[in-house]
């Protein structure tokens, strides 16, 4: 880690991209956490982002580091990180670092095990939070299906966890309205890892002066209270 003090970002292996007008939010709330001073205006450190087929996630994060410190852009597929580059290049971003990863158990992240400040999981889930533009997506799910989704999203969030120092935080988000995609895989992940506590999400956004109602604990949006697609994020941290 550098001598600045800043943090280190991990994003790891969704599937499925979070809707882009709520992804905003949930970047304010990530880049605010490891944001340690307002003050200071160069952002330095290590990110890594696994999964960049949103682009938009990782060439947003490496300009609110003023291209400063290092971003790895890792990815299982080699089709979306040659997406990444011609963008990349016009961006003129000098941290952004595209790499490629068999899997969340790749050695690439085993390697910053306990060395993390920050991680960010943006989750693979149904995408039921995009119903009211994707209606199709309901006759596609089975109970089978969710199941299999509700392992991997255990698994990557425990894996994500382990990335995590002593101090650091955790932030998980899904574009989903299921509980059992969001607070019961958060939940879960928390009753068995009592070194991490739940970061009330209201606290977070406030300080980006931004309040939402309803969005004390979780941060959750929905499409008739928010006119927003549905979302879901928490933020977790591992006692020091």
């Amino acid at each position: 880690m550098p001598a600045d003090g800043w943090t280190l970002i991990s994003v790891l292996l969704s599937t499925i991209p979070l809707e882009a007008s709520l992804a905003a939010t949930l970047h304010q709330a990530a880049l605010d956490l490891y944001r340690r001073d307002a003050g200071v205006q160069a952002v330095g450190g290590d990110v890594m982002t696994g999964r960049v087929v949103n682009l938009r996630k990782t060439l947003q994060l490496g300009a609110a580091m003023g291209s400063h410190g290092r971003l790895y852009a890792y990815d299982i597929s080699d089709k979306r990180l040659a997406n990444l580059t011609p963008r990349l290049r016009r961006s003129g971003l000098s941290n952004v670092h595209p790499q490629r990863i068999a899997g969340e158990n790749d050695t690439k992240v085993k390697r910053l095990r306990g060395k993390v400040d920050r991680v960010l999981v943006d989750a693979p889930c149904t995408g039921l939070g995009t119903l009211r533009r994707n209606p199709d997506l309901k006759s596609r799910q089975t109970e089978s299906g969710l199941a299999e989704l509700n392992a991997k999203q255990s698994a990557i969030l425990e894996a994500a966890g382990g990335l995590v120092k002593p101090g650091g935080r955790l932030v998980y988000g899904t574009c989903s309205l299921l509980e059992e995609e969001n607070e019961a895989i958060v939940e879960r992940f928390l009753a068995a890892h009592p070194d991490f506590s739940l970061v009330p999400c209201a606290e977070v956004l406030a300080r980006q002066g931004i309040e939402i109602p309803g969005c004390e604990r979780y941060l959750r949006l929905l499409p008739h209270l928010h006119d927003t697609d549905g979302f879901f994020a928490a933020v977790m941290q591992r006692a020091a």
